[in-house]
């Protein structure tokens, strides 16, 4: 196989660093495709302890040096030995702050080419944005967005990938989130691991790349957010084939990842943190093991608080009683006790709970604060034949909503067989109700 390692840019500036990390990725390299391989360096300084440097690895046939002073695009997009590559099968193009953590070359090779990869990256550790380490082992994601540390290209790739960046936008800030608008299939496979290893350095040129960004957005006529672009197109999982097609943007994106989107490993599973929950953007994809549900909490029950208090509820009007003269059959009886109070049901005590029937639409009492609780939080509902088995208690709204959130919160149904309803902090008590109640 014809192969180069292809070096976007180095010099000076934790030199010694840098070329530590070339020389385990080099040796790595050569472990893993047992065959000697050229390599390409874009040198901004230092070019002759550089050179010196490469000279101790036998196993590099062609050394190309491409030396210019400058930052990231000024160096690669006007070395001349560009040119040339077309002469190998693939290129790996790296930046010099990245240090291979797990790559077979080989096994990358067939992946992209399986799934038609123009610009395929491994994962990234220590990335800037959380997309490019997001998944364990098992997945492949083909993105809208990619940052660039370490790529695996063909030749055409590689001058396709040239093309969407320009000399004036050197840091190459923005053009990380324009492979989906500019038609490149890139993708990043998790099984294959490499990590950043040095912080980007604090310059004063760095203070213009925002505006060097907003004028590279302009001139490939991409007038929108990147913050509002889905990194993700699609999610496959490579032991199942399971595919996942993804929105290209996140308000409707069916996975929202964000800028800030991750998820931690548990053993060989992927599982989702509960705080992800709270963006707004994230819908649990398919695959991925279910959240447990959450219990009914304080928290969960301040928005419908402060909706009664605006709103009361008024308590449940008393059916009127019969006559003491008018005499009723026995199934008249039970009639009456469907369309009773709960404070009344309970007192009818002669009544069996089997010959209780349930209530007709127009004879059902107005609906208490407890039903309005139970339908908006549970998909249980307390009817009056369920107050009955209670013990009477002060018609008080709080003391109506103290009882039966104990109900609601028996009926949630939690992972453990056996264990507490609810863990004690997050139980609700009446004192809890009468503070929200003010």
């Amino acid at each position: 196989m014809r192969f180069v390692y292809y070096i976007a840019a180095i010099g000076n500036g934790g030199l010694d660093r840098k070329l530590e990390i070339l020389s385990k990725n080099l040796n790595y390299l050569y472990n893993n495709l047992k065959e000697k391989f050229d390599i390409v360096v874009n040198c901004y300084n230092s070019y002759n302890e550089i050179e010196t440097f490469l000279q101790r690895f036998d196993f590099l046939n062609l050394k190309l040096f491409h030396q210019k002073a400058g930052i990231l695009t000024e160096l690669f997009l006007t070395n001349p030995h560009n040119a040339s590559l077309g002469n190998y099968d693939y290129i790996l193009f790296m930046l010099d702050d990245v240090e291979i953590q797990h790559m077979d070359l080989r096994g990358m090779i067939h992946v992209k080419e399986k799934f038609k990869i123009e610009v395929f990256s491994p994962k990234v550790i220590s990335s800037t944005h959380a997309f490019m380490n997001t998944y364990d082992s098992a997945f492949l994601t083909i993105n809208n967005a990619i940052e660039v540390y370490c790529l695996l290209l063909r030749y055409k790739d590689f001058v396709k990938f040239l093309s969407m960046h320009t000399i004036e936008n050197k840091w190459m800030w923005g053009a990380d989130f324009l492979f989906g608008h500019l038609n490149i299939k890139a993708g990043v496979c998790y099984k294959y691991t490499v990590v950043h290893k040095l912080l980007p350095s604090k310059q004063k040129l760095h203070k213009n790349a925002n505006a060097l960004a907003d004028a590279y957005l302009k001139k490939k006529k991409f007038f929108g957010s990147v913050k509002n672009i889905n990194p993700y197109v699609q999610i496959i999982n490579l032991k199942t084939g399971e595919k996942q097609t993804v929105s290209t943007t996140k308000d409707d994106a069916s996975i929202g990842v964000g800028m800030n989107f991750s998820i931690g490993q548990s053993g060989s599973k992927t599982m989702i943190n509960k705080s992800d929950l709270k963006d707004k953007h994230y819908v649990q994809p398919s695959y991925v093991p279910a959240v447990s549900t959450l219990p009914i909490t304080e928290n969960s029950l301040v928005k419908t608080m402060g909706q009664l208090k605006s709103n009361p509820v008024p308590a449940p009007a008393p059916a009127p009683a019969p006559a003491p003269s008018q005499a009723r059959a026995p199934s008249q009886a039970r009639a009456q006790t469907q369309v009773r109070a709960p404070s009344q049901a309970r007192a009818q005590t002669q009544v069996r709970p089997s010959a209780r029937a349930r209530p007709s639409a127009r004879a059902r009492p107005p609906a208490s604060a407890l039903a309005l609780v139970s339908h908006k939080l549970a998909p249980h509902k307390l009817g009056p034949h369920k107050l009955a088995q209670h013990k009477p208690a002060p018609r008080t709204l709080s003391n109506t909503l103290s009882n039966n959130i104990n109900n609601l919160n028996k009926m949630t149904d939690f992972k453990t067989k056996g264990a507490s309803p609810l863990p004690p902090k997050a139980k609700i008590n009446k004192f809890t109700i009468s503070n929200l109640m003010g």
